[in-house]
């Protein structure tokens, strides 16, 4: 499992990356960025983080003695 674990983290930090890239180039290429961009960009983000807490809990899981 951990290893399960270690290859979705490894599969966020990827998207997070392109998160970042995107933002970057958001930021470069236009002087005012519209609302709907930025919910898009943040909608990214937000389910990064879900994927991120949903792996931390099956670890926490995974750690309780039974």
């Amino acid at each position: 499992m951990r290893q399960k674990n270690e290859s979705r983290l490894f599969n966020q930090m990827l998207i997070m990356r392109g998160i970042e890239e995107e933002y970057q180039q958001l930021c470069k290429s236009e002087k005012s960025v519209s609302t709907e961009r930025v919910e898009l960009l943040l909608g990214e983000v937000d389910a990064f983080l879900d994927e991120v807490l949903a792996i931390l809990r099956d670890e926490g899981d995974n750690e309780k003695p039974e």
